[in-house]
Parts: C-alpha cells; sequence; structure tokens
C-alpha cells in the first residue's frame, strides 16, 4: 500500500440535501442533474484551494476560462456558461 502525502478533504452533504429548495430547483431545471452534478464537482475541486476556481501563478490568481473549466470538469461549454448565471 503506497502512502501519499497530499491532504484529503471530506464534502458532507447534509442528509435532506436532495430534498432541500434549490436542489429541487436545479434539478427540475433542463440539463439539471448535469448542473448540479457541475456544482458539486466545482465546490468538491476548490475545497484545497480555500473556495477558490483558479490558476495560481506566485501572487496572482488567473481565473478559469470556459474552456478550461469544460475540459476539468468534461462538461459541454454551453452548460458551463449557463452555470455561471
Amino acid at each position: 500500500m503506497a502512502y501519499n502525502k497530499t491532504e484529503i478533504f471530506f464534502f458532507q452533504k447534509p442528509e435532506n440535501y436532495y430534498r432541500q429548495d434549490f436542489v429541487r430547483k436545479i434539478r427540475a431545471e433542463k440539463n439539471g442533474f448535469e448542473y448540479l452534478t457541475l456544482y458539486e464537482e466545482m465546490f468538491t475541486e476548490s475545497l484545497n484551494k480555500n473556495g477558490v476556481l483558479a490558476n495560481f501563478f506566485g501572487d496572482e490568481m488567473i481565473p478559469y476560462s470556459t474552456k478550461e473549466l469544460a475540459i476539468i470538469f468534461n462538461h459541454k461549454e454551453s452548460i458551463i456558461n449557463i452555470s455561471k448565471i
């Protein structure tokens, strides 16, 4: 068994997460399940970056482009663009 020295973060959802109003509203939208999956993936990805999704070059922070996010999370760019609203 290999030992990895990186930190491990956990994302625990409340017991009634999928019954919350905002989750139900998202799921009711066209492509809602894909939006919800993207939301959870982005949230999880930002856990070890202090809640920020961006490239860091020294002290400079450069936000990801729509195309980069589509590649990272394997979603269509159109889903990423609509999710920004």
